[in-house]
């Protein structure tokens, strides 16, 4: 019985030292949820800034061409913003899709997690409950042996009367025997006195 009770002790540490980690590990996934929910925001900001610098490129060009030929510098520095704007926009629109599909795997690992958290709580309630019969079939046990060795001390105490009953036994029939012996003796006696 103490080795089960250590066992299941052993168990219910082991599994709520597992639930800690569950919990941490939750806890580091929201955490990361988010984080990923600021970097979008970034991403965000950052497609904006992309789109007014592409417009913003679209108008030096525009006064580029305006300006004739003494624009011409501009517009070729219209032309490398505008690229660089497109550029930008499009590591933005990457950057947000791989954003996107780490929200969706953290989403489902905060899904899996969190089942598996209400999973091991069963667990560590269920444990208990074992600990808890363990410990009743412990007290029953004990309570039983001390009935049994009740049992026990009764029946020694009656085997020892019996004993004795036995000697009473012999000792009355010798006493019997005796006096059997004693009546015939006196039976013989009496037979040798006549009465007139």
């Amino acid at each position: 019985m103490t080795e089960a009770n250590a066992f299941v002790n052993n168990c219910q540490n082991i599994t709520e030292q597992f639930g800690v980690m569950i919990n941490r590990a939750t806890a580091a996934m929201s955490e990361i949820e988010r984080s990923s929910e600021a970097i979008s925001k970034i991403t965000n900001v950052m497609s904006n800034i992309a789109i007014q610098t592409n417009l913003l490129a679209l108008n030096t060009g525009v006064e580029a061409a305006r300006a004739g030929e003494a624009g011409s510098g501009f517009r070729v520095l219209a032309q490398e913003i505008r690229d660089l704007a497109n550029r930008a926009g499009n590591a933005s629109k990457e950057v947000k899709e791989l954003v996107e599909t780490s929200r969706g795997q953290v989403l489902s690992g905060v899904t899996i997690m969190e089942e598996a958290g209400h999973a091991i709580s069963t667990i560590i309630s269920s444990v208990a409950d074992i600990g808890d019969h363990l410990k009743a079939i412990a007290e029953a046990a004990s309570e039983q042996a001390t009935a049994l060795q009740e049992v026990n001390n009764a029946v020694s105490t009656i085997d020892q009367g019996t004993r004795q009953n036995a000697a009473m036994v012999e000792e009355t029939s010798a006493a019997s025997s005796g006096m059997a012996q004693q009546a015939r003796q006196l039976k013989g006696l009496l037979n040798e006195f006549t009465l007139a």
